[in-house]
């Protein structure tokens, strides 16, 4: 993983043959402590989603988006989150949550959208290492 001083370029490339967990686990795998979670509506920044409308992985995004554009998005460690989520958001008309590893189990980071994406990932790297494995 870069360090903080280093800026790798990373990308998340969208398209229409895509499932939710090909998109999830691309993004696992520049930050192995976060996923991305795709809901049925969007959300307001600093709010979370509800989990009944989480959207199965296993669907392409043909499946449920009306309209899919070809597009690569901009991954970088200091990506803020809530900027990340909102050009999802608006580009497939979904709900994105960035989801951080807490406590064993998989968290909205809603209340932190104005950390980065590295934050995130350090922070939960660090909860990972006091509480357990993943």
């Amino acid at each position: 993983m870069a360090s903080s001083t280093q800026t790798k370029a990373r990308k998340l490339v969208l398209h229409r043959l895509k499932t939710f967990k090909d998109l999830s686990d691309s993004f696992n795998e520049c930050y192995p402590f976060l996923r991305l979670g795709f809901y049925e509506h969007t959300h307001k920044r600093m709010k979370s989603s509800p989990n009944s409308e989480l959207i199965s992985e296993e669907l392409t995004l043909e499946d449920v988006c009306e309209e899919v554009p070809f597009l690569v998005v901009d991954i970088n460690n200091q990506r803020v989150v809530g900027q990340l989520e909102e050009e999802l958001q608006d580009k497939l008309g979904l709900g994105v949550q960035v989801l951080r590893w807490i406590r064993n189990r998989w968290s909205q980071t809603a209340f932190n959208d104005d950390w980065t994406i590295e934050r995130h990932n350090r922070e939960a790297e660090v909860d990972d290492k006091m509480f357990g494995e993943m």
